[in-house]
């Protein structure tokens, strides 16, 4: 029998071919196979870590602060500094005195800015000389602070103004003006109104500022002997936000006037606002800006979280513009002219977030060790009431 020596080397070559081309074949396979095992093992330790994010944001403790233990982990990065912080801190806490060192006293001082009364508690006069005959001389005085409060006060102002005219002639020889004289009536905020404009302040601020609804305002009107209803209130109110106009556009000028922009949104719930459900979320944006030594602070209400809302206020505006993370402003921060940066809190928050999802110590504990000692750098200056330039 006959063999054929070459194609037997081809069939030999041909079948080195596919196995090679086999082993190449399950070597991808392998690495591919690799590939995905570390991909679901990185998977699925995110989702853990997102769990126990999750559930520290339901159970956990809230605050952001470091607790003694953080501090105790971050010690592995930079002792010095922390000991230097925390002795910063309770330095801060003493008072220097030419011969010793003592803690302050428990109760706060009370402000300078407040206006004193004095009241004068002295010993009777018969009591002013001593059992030897000579008259006591003062030699000293005990002080003692207390803060008092006057409640609201509530009274009517009359305002009066008297008619005058010419009982001789009826006012036939006044050269054609009018036969009564009377001074014109003050420039009101809402005319034909009993509000005054001291009056509508308070009510707005109380509102707006310290969330007194019209029905306990009301309440506590009466208390005192006015009779408002929350119905008069809230007419006033929308009449006074109609009045403000011309002010708020003025405002709004002025946020884009300064050389920086602060923009936050939160979510609200309006109730019975027309075609929308009461469920329905609504936002109230806040624009901070204009002279940093006089910031102006603008609150917009708008039904929707849109990036078109900022964008429609600040379009034309040049300078630094400071958000958080929402992707809402990122076309607002690729606009001409227009520098977009982040917050520092909210940097924080996503590094202690990471920090609580796993014990181990590493770079999540490392940049907050990095930001609390820029903070405390921060304060530490701020103290120093330094200019921009020298701050920097």
């Amino acid at each position: 029998m006959e063999i054929d020596v070459k194609a037997l080397a081809s069939k030999v070559e041909e079948l080195q071919s596919q196995l090679f081309k086999q082993e190449q074949y399950y070597l991808k396979k392998q690495e591919y196979y690799e590939k995905r095992i570390i991909e679901i093992q990185t998977k699925a330790q995110i989702l853990e870590e997102e769990n126990k994010v999750l559930r520290h944001r339901l159970f956990g403790r809230k605050s952001e602060k470091l607790t003694e233990e953080d501090y105790k982990q971050m010690l592995l990065f930079d002792e010095a500094e922390l000991v230097k912080e925390k002795e910063s801190k309770k330095q801060a806490e003493k008072v220097t005195v030419t011969t010793h060192k003592r803690k302050k006293p428990g109760r706060r001082q009370l402000s300078e800015k407040l206006p004193r009364v004095e009241i004068m508690h002295d010993i009777p006069e018969k009591e002013k000389q001593c059992g030897c005959g000579s008259q006591l001389k003062r030699i000293g005085q005990e002080v003692c602070e207390k803060l008092k409060i006057i409640p609201a006060k509530i009274y009517v102002e009359k305002h009066i103004r008297p008619k005058y005219a010419c009982k001789e002639c009826e006012g036939l020889e006044n050269g054609g003006e009018a036969p009564v004289k009377i001074a014109p009536a003050p420039a009101q905020i809402i005319p034909k109104s009993i509000v005054t404009e001291t009056l509508l302040a308070y009510i707005i601020v109380s509102k707006f500022n310290d969330a007194l609804p019209f029905y306990r305002q009301e309440k506590m009107f009466k208390r005192i002997g006015a009779e408002i209803s929350r119905a008069d209130m809230a007419n006033w109110a929308i009449t006074a936000a109609g009045r403000c106009e011309e002010l708020i556009k003025l405002m709004e000028q002025a946020i884009r006037e300064g050389p920086f922009v602060q923009i936050d949104e939160t979510r609200i719930q309006v109730m019975k606002e027309y075609l929308r459900e009461d469920t329905s979320l609504s936002y109230m944006w806040v624009f901070r800006g204009g002279v940093p030594k006089k910031p102006v602070i603008l609150y917009k209400y708008h039904p929707t979280r849109s990036g078109e809302v900022p964008l429609s206020y600040l379009k034309e505006y040049k300078g630094f513009i400071q958000t958080d993370g929402y992707k809402g402003y990122t076309e607002l921060g690729s606009l001409p002219g227009i520098v977009h940066v982040g917050c520092w809190a909210h940097v924080r928050r996503k590094f202690d977030e990471a920090s609580k999802a796993t014990k181990k110590a590493g770079s999540a504990r490392e940049a907050l060790s990095k930001i609390s000692r820029l903070y405390a750098i921060e304060k530490e200056l701020r103290e120093m009431d330094l200019a921009d330039e020298e701050f920097l």
